[in-house]
């Protein structure tokens, strides 16, 4: 009994180790949990604290009069206007989904006409026959002149499609406009300085390097016109690129909470096992004549392979026989008849002596 006792004493004792083994690893995490938590929490109100900080000391900055790329989170909504002091080459691009693409094709073409714009360049995809995931796709690079380009967006969510995707920058481009004017006056000048000094030289060796100084001034003046001149045109016409695929149908978020979401994610899964399986009727239907080549080449080959086991054992089973009528194989021991005849006859003559 003492000893049952010490093995249960011993077996509890055990247990309850576990047991305060388990708790405390439970209390460890949860602390640890704890402590991450709040770190956590001090990490967000010190971030935040610092972009307050900085905030103010951006408030408290002086604006640099250099060349900035700004970006404007809305973008149509008109509420925004550019300073008109300053020079600016916008850029806006659209990602628009249609059924009609034909049509949106036509109104895009048309409303570039209509606002004096024309079409720097444009790419287009115009898919399969069969292939279902790939549709019709056309990428343009519009040339809209400034002051138009919200009417041309406005007339593409309004009459082309549905717009998925809408971004804007702006680059202030004054500063480099007003350097390179400078240059080139600078240059300008120092050409004529470089022409009446040729027109005053007499010695060769001198007129040669003014010559060739002179050249390479107007190589530089003519290089920052012509730079100059790419910038006033990019400030007068702003970059509107289009980019514009079909669709089936368009998705319009409903409801923009977890209900919404969940409803969105099972047409999504039934969309998607409908097209899979309609994807693969397509897929057989395509090469059907290819799987029945394919199964024609299959039967051919077990057929062979059957017939060749065949005559394989026919051949087998002809060389058993000639064998067996030859005597017995190699690998079995020939039985000894005449031994055994001989064994029959002295039982036969011993029978006989006894009688």
């Amino acid at each position: 009994m003492q000893e049952i006792k010490g093995k249960i004493t011993k077996k509890g004792g055990i247990c309850m180790k576990q047991k305060n083994y388990w708790w405390t690893m439970l209390t460890i995490c949860i602390i640890i949990m704890l402590t991450f938590t709040g770190c956590g929490s001090s990490n967000k109100s010190a971030s935040s604290q610092s972009n307050d900080g900085y905030n103010e000391m951006t408030k408290e900055e002086p604006r640099i009069d250099d060349t900035v790329i700004e970006e404007y989170p809305d973008v149509t909504s008109g509420k925004f206007e550019l300073p008109s002091t300053e020079k600016f080459i916008v850029r806006t691009g659209l990602t628009v989904e249609t059924k009609t693409f034909d049509e949106s094709v036509k109104k895009i073409e048309k409303m570039t006409a209509d606002l004096k714009g024309y079409i720097e360049s444009v790419e287009a995809n115009y898919g399969t026959t069969y292939d279902r995931n790939r549709n019709r796709a056309v990428s343009y690079m519009l040339r809209i002149p400034k002051g138009s380009t919200l009417t041309a967006v406005n007339t593409i969510k309004s009459e082309v499609g549905l717009v998925v995707d809408e971004r804007m920058t702006t680059e202030n481009v004054t500063k480099r406009i007003r350097d390179t004017k400078r240059d080139i006056e600078l240059l300008k000048a120092k050409e004529d300085r470089l022409i009446d000094l040729s027109k005053r030289t007499e010695d060769i060796e001198s007129l040669i390097r003014i010559e060739t100084e002179l050249a390479e001034i107007i190589s530089m003046r003519e290089a920052n016109q012509a730079a100059l001149q790419n910038l006033e045109y990019d400030v007068q016409y702003d970059f509107l690129s289009i980019y514009l695929k079909e669709v089936r149908e368009t998705k319009v978020v409903e409801e923009n909470n977890f209900v919404g979401d969940v409803k969105t994610a099972f047409r999504d899964s039934i969309d998607g096992m409908v097209g899979f399986f309609q994807g693969l009727v397509i897929f057989l239907v395509r090469f059907w004549f290819t799987f029945l080549m394919l199964i024609l080449i299959v039967l051919i080959i077990i057929l062979l392979v059957k017939r060749a086991e065949k005559r394989a054992a026919k051949k087998r089973l002809e060389r058993g026989m000639n064998s067996y009528s030859q005597g017995y194989p190699m690998p079995y021991p020939q039985p000894n008849i005449d031994g055994r005849t001989n064994q029959m006859e002295e039982e036969q003559n011993q029978n006989e002596n006894k009688e």
